[in-house]
């Protein structure tokens, strides 16, 4: 928060070459397929291979495959509302087909005092000051680059960057750490920016009236959990080793992975003839999903973009800033692992 309101964070966005900002946004577009094919049981873990085709005779997977064509048809149509429209479709096929089940529509939400101000101040100083140092090192690179990854990513998908800048991006990193500190204050999973606002974007949200409008409806989700748990709830599709159920969610992953499509379509602007320039994008772009991390994708780019303009003599084409970081990342990643 401090250093967002001191300007660094809006600098340090600002001097992120624009291949790189293509590399995270294209990255974050595969991520957000990967989640969705997942999330569809399009693709399943193999021990020799990490990954394979999952088992499309499955109900979630014929479901995922049934959302996702119904998705591309009305896409193809230009209907307004696509991707909403699509969710809504593959969940009244789940209804029809049993796979779901209505459960209500109110509820009341959790009590706060359960979570809220649980703080283990004891615990943090009974660690010695190199162990917590090194904590918050991770924590801060992690949260920042996660977010800062994020912004940069929808920003380019909405078409707001102005001269290769992003207006007021350092606001916008201010709203994701003090989200992060008040949300972790209050017990909740940690607050920050969230790839799935580029659902948003593919439908033109552009400006902070799409987010007050989200923002009213998450408050109001809180009393409406069934009918927000028909949509978003797991689908279990078997059960693993500790008899654990494991989940998969095929109502939202067509939409997933169509906005992911839609994200990848900034790579015909990387400049294709430099490779000081489009092979750190690309390793941002793999990175990302096959790390599963936004913050480790940027870490690469950053130290991959900053060596190659070093050892081709144009280290002059490269912000000091983007040395800094990318020195700060090695070190992350060769002591702190």
């Amino acid at each position: 928060m401090f250093l967002s309101v001191i300007g660094a964070l809006g600098r340090l966005v600002e001097v992120i070459p624009e291949s790189l900002k293509q590399g995270i946004a294209a990255g974050i577009g595969l991520f957000i397929t990967l989640i969705g094919f997942e999330y569809g049981n399009l693709i399943q873990s193999h021990p020799a291979t990490l990954l394979q085709l999952g088992d499309l005779r499955h109900p979630a997977s014929v479901l995922t495959l049934v959302g996702l064509l119904l998705t591309i048809t009305l896409l193809a149509f230009r209907v307004p509302g696509t991707i909403f429209l699509g969710i809504l479709g593959t969940t009244a096929i789940a209804l029809v087909s049993g796979m779901v089940r209505y459960q209500g529509l109110f509820s009341f939400p959790t009590a706060l005092p359960d979570t809220a101000f649980r703080l283990d101040f004891p615990g943090l100083f009974s660690i010695t000051p190199a162990t917590l140092f090194a904590a918050i090192f991770v924590l801060f690179f992690l949260d920042l680059f996660d977010s800062l990854g994020t912004v940069v990513a929808v920003g380019e998908q909405a078409n707001l960057a102005v001269d290769g800048r992003l207006p007021r991006a350092g606001k916008a990193l201010f709203s994701s750490a003090a989200g992060t500190a008040v949300g972790a204050t209050l017990g909740t999973s940690t607050v920050v920016c969230y790839v799935e606002s580029a659902a948003g974007v593919s439908e033109g949200a552009r400006t902070g009236l799409a987010n007050l409008v989200t923002g009213s409806l998450l408050l109001g989700a809180m009393f409406l959990s069934p009918a927000a748990s028909l949509i978003g709830g797991g689908i279990e599709i078997a059960r693993d080793a500790a008899n654990n159920p494991v989940l998969r969610y095929p109502i939202l992953a067509p939409a997933l992975i169509v906005v992911g499509s839609l994200m990848l379509k900034i790579v015909r602007r990387l400049p294709w003839d430099d490779p000081t320039e489009y092979i750190p994008a690309f390793l941002i772009l793999v990175t990302i999903p096959f790390a599963f991390s936004i913050a480790a994708g940027v870490a690469v780019g950053f130290v991959s973009y900053a060596a190659a303009k070093a050892f081709t003599g144009r280290w002059k084409e490269c912000h000091w800033l983007i040395y800094l970081f990318a020195v700060l990342f090695v070190l992350q990643h060769w002591w702190l692992g």
